[in-house]
């Protein structure tokens, strides 16, 4: 019987015996001043006399009332002492000495996960707990009827309950000290949460073998069926088709396409700013100066020849003549 079913019977016992001496007291008060009225006082004898008979209706409605509770929360209290995987009455012949210490070790941690997440204040941890516990009962419950799955779930027994355990504790001390705890709810919630995905792989890997020799005994079953002409081959066929159907993997989804996005509208700017007129080479404006004039191109290069030494310009003249005119021109002008 757990610790908390011991707390509520004892309780329940104190509460009870507590009425039952308040409700004697009255008794008790009621007989005495009914003695002492009958010669007394007529008139009070008659009052006491009514209000005995109603006191003691009802103190027999709440005895039976009381009975009826008790017998029902030890029916209740049997019924989980025999399906509670953390009874230490539970049925364990069948088992050597070191499978029973390594049951009765795993027992003793979860009672102790069960009994710390019943103080811990955080509903997401409370909740997340009592998943984590539900589903180690069930490995504890497997592996016990199950002695040969003992050896595979070592790491279980011997490291992910104590582990638990003692991260739990620790919690629970920080939590209930008032010290700030930060960012650990959330680190615990996550914490609890791949450990339920742990422990449910583990209690599914507890009948892996099952699921095997269920598959090998109804392939051999049907061989046998057929070899005894009891299957006809389209039958055979049938369920031969029905099996690669059932082993096809599911189809995956085909992501559908992203929708492209929608045109945006051209928005004109405010202030366009003008581009620059483009010139054709032809028709470009000539930007001479007035009273400059360009100066002449250089003549070809097969225009000048040298003749007997002297270098002459394109009209044949000699270039010292033609410099020298030049010269006395612009003399002349100045």
């Amino acid at each position: 019987m757990s610790r908390e079913n011991l707390k509520g019977n004892s309780m329940n016992k104190k509460q009870t015996g507590g009425g039952g001496i308040i409700a004697a007291i009255v008794v008790a008060i009621c007989v005495i001043g009914l003695f002492v009225s009958r010669n007394a006082a007529p008139r009070i004898f008659s009052f006491l006399r009514w209000a005995l008979i109603i006191v003691v209706i009802i103190i027999a409605l709440l005895v039976a009332l009381i009975i009826f509770i008790a017998r029902k929360a030890t029916k209740k209290d049997e019924k989980e002492k025999k399906e509670s995987p953390t009874s230490t009455s539970s049925n364990m012949a069948h088992l050597d000495s070191e499978q029973a210490e390594i049951i009765r070790k795993g027992r003793e941690d979860l009672l102790e996960v069960r009994m710390l997440s019943s103080r811990i204040k955080n509903f997401d941890i409370r909740s997340s707990l009592t998943n984590v516990t539900k589903t180690a009962e069930k490995i504890l419950i497997t592996i016990k009827e199950r002695p040969e799955k003992i050896a595979s779930s070592r790491q279980f027994t011997h490291y992910y309950l104590p582990t638990l355990r003692e991260v739990i504790t620790k919690y629970a001390r920080v939590e209930a000290s008032g010290v700030s705890t930060d960012d650990m709810p959330e680190k615990i919630t996550s914490y609890l949460a791949n450990v339920q995905k742990a422990l449910d792989k583990q209690y599914s890997n507890l009948f892996d073998d099952d699921k095997l020799d269920m598959t090998v005994d109804m392939e051999a079953m049907t061989i046998a069926i057929k070899r005894d002409g009891l299957l006809d081959e389209d039958d055979f066929k049938k369920m031969e088709a029905a099996k690669e159907e059932a082993e096809k993997p599911a189809p995956q989804p085909t992501p559908e396409p992203e929708p492209s996005p929608a045109p945006q509208p051209e928005v004109p700017a405010e202030n366009p700013i003008p581009e620059p007129p483009k010139f054709e080479e032809s028709s470009a404006p000539n930007f001479t100066m007035p009273g400059f004039e360009e100066p002449p191109k250089a003549p070809e290069p097969e225009i000048i020849e040298r003749i007997e030494g002297e270098i002459l310009d394109a009209n044949g003249q000699p270039i010292e003549e033609v410099i020298a005119t030049a010269v006395k021109e612009d003399n002349s002008a100045h």
